[in-house]
């Protein structure tokens, strides 16, 4: 059994535990603040329910009364949130993770003041809490792309077994009659955390602790979550470009994903009960673990009163330790400071071979690149020789703003007749795009200083896990059809691409 050692200096005060817990509520306090203000928007009032599920059963006996006691689990717990949502907050600057950690802070204080027994199963509860949380804004910049670029892939893999042709660029699907987008509503990301609340709640009513069954559960629902995902854009793909009936894919479309998500669920929760049941079962037979309901454990050993007088410098080092952390992590907290080169825009120079015409954005282009941190995105046409091409060009910190541009091509009416990636030599790795029957050509890749690649996927993790750089989506519209080796075409984009390299050196890095 794990030890617990009291901690001392405050078992004299009525609620002893109550310098601890305030001390931790203001030390992860920005991170909970961050939480508190994203819930009490409108559309994250459902998740306030769900928190109230995951928090109203612990709440029917204050800990604060109680005298905690140091455990090296729940200590280690704290202290490992803690430190956590100072670094990520530093280092990644992403509010849902040092939200989680803060999270995971307070679980690891509740232990301080509850049995193991209790403790291990309040899991559920924690993660029932940190799937309250609004994840689908990070989710759908962080992980909803990369699940919706894997889906693109498998049903363009499942379409060519039964005979068709796609081609898979990102989360785009070309066909031979049409276009096809993998959408974030199609991401499956919905499904999923629905599918995880409902095996959660069922985990913390039933008292089931967090461990490899819930974990066999997960796994199973998301697998047949992102099976039947596929399967229903594969079928819908199929409907609407190969067979042309959209009336039959609009009919189809909601029962595929109900029906998908019921029978993931209910399989997933089957397990999980069956799971219950064999847990209840083995505990009747060897005893119930302690503190689980109808445990009569032996009484513990009480501590020796101590006399009146001053207790030990010695003795009170865990409580002073405990206490000081937090305040410490509050002294340390800052968040990533904001960009100067986020808004400013990236004058390109191509020289006196091109004559450059300013263009204005349209207004959704506008709205999309303020809103994520793209304020100094520009369009221009460019005529050079006998090509004419218009140019997009959004410099950005962050990666929010960029985005394929296949989509916003999509959106304007054009229909790709090819789409393939293209290294174009000289460290310029393109996609290359012919439109229209021939009429258009386009060309996009994403730059910084020293980098090349036409892949959004490697520019998301280089935001996430390497330097605080300047990128810039370049995206070339071509007046007529060109293939990639064609050298008027590769001129211009070599001309772009050191321009862009020229803007970018000549900037101050951070």
């Amino acid at each position: 059994m794990e030890r617990a050692v009291p901690l001392l200096g405050l078992e004299r005060l009525r609620a002893p535990g109550l310098p601890l817990v305030a001390a931790w509520l203001l030390g992860l306090g920005p991170a909970l603040l961050w939480s508190a203000r994203t819930l009490a928007r409108p559309e994250h009032h459902p998740n306030l329910l769900v928190f109230a599920l995951a928090l109203l059963p612990g709440l029917r006996r204050l800990p604060w009364r109680v005298q905690p006691h140091l455990r090296a689990a729940p200590a280690a717990t704290a202290v490992g949130g803690l430190t956590a949502g100072v670094l990520l907050q530093r280092a990644v600057d992403i509010h849902l993770l040092s939200a989680a950690a803060a999270f995971v802070a307070l679980y690891g204080i509740l232990g301080l003041f509850v049995s193991p027994g209790r403790w291990r199963r309040a899991r559920p509860g924690l993660l029932l809490a940190l799937a309250a949380l609004p994840i689908f804004e990070q989710a759908h910049h962080y992980a909803g792309f990369a699940l919706r670029v894997l889906t693109a892939k498998v049903v363009a893999q499942l379409l060519s077994a039964v005979g068709l042709s796609p081609v898979a660029s990102e989360t785009i699907l070309v066909l031979e009659r049409g276009v096809a987008h993998v959408e974030a509503a199609c991401s499956g990301l919905k499904s999923v955390w629905a599918g995880s609340l409902l095996l959660l709640a069922v985990a913390h009513v039933r008292a089931q602790p967090a461990g490899l069954r819930l974990g066999v559960a997960f796994a199973l629902q998301a697998s047949l979550l992102f099976l039947g995902n596929v399967v229903r854009i594969a079928v819908l793909v199929a409907l609407v470009h190969h067979f042309q009936l959209p009336e039959a894919a609009e009919l189809v479309h909601q029962p595929l994903g109900v029906l998908s998500f019921v029978a993931a669920a209910g399989l997933a929760v089957l397990v999980l009960e069956r799971s219950v049941h064999a847990s209840r079962a083995r505990s009747r037979r060897t005893g119930p673990e302690d503190g689980s309901p109808g445990h009569h454990a032996r009484p513990r050993p009480t501590t020796p009163a101590r006399p009146p007088g001053r207790t030990p410098i010695m003795g009170l080092t865990p409580t002073l330790v405990l206490i000081a952390l937090p305040g410490l992590a509050w002294a340390l907290y800052a968040p990533r400071p904001d960009d100067p080169r986020a808004a400013l825009p990236l004058p390109l120079d191509l020289g006196p071979g091109v004559t450059v015409t300013p263009l204005e954005l349209s207004h959704a282009e506008r709205e999309l690149f303020l809103r994520h941190g793209g304020a100094g995105a520009a369009k221009a046409r460019l005529q050079t020789g006998e090509l004419t091409a218009e140019v997009l060009w959004v410099p950005a910190v962050s990666f929010r703003p960029h985005h394929p541009p296949e989509l916003c091509l999509a959106g304007a009416g054009h229909r790709f007749d090819h789409l393939v990636p293209a290294d174009l030599g000289l460290g310029l790795e393109i996609r290359h795009a012919i439109l229209d029957g021939g009429r258009l050509t386009a060309a996009h890749w994403l730059q910084a200083r020293g980098t090349t690649t036409p892949e959004l996927m490697e520019r998301i993790r280089d935001h996430v896990l390497g330097p605080r750089r300047r990128w810039v989506l370049v995206s070339v519209l071509v007046d007529r059809a060109l293939p990639p080796d064609d050298p008027r075409l590769k001129a211009l984009l070599f001309t772009l691409h050191r321009a862009v390299e020229t803007a970018l050196a000549s900037e101050p890095q951070s």
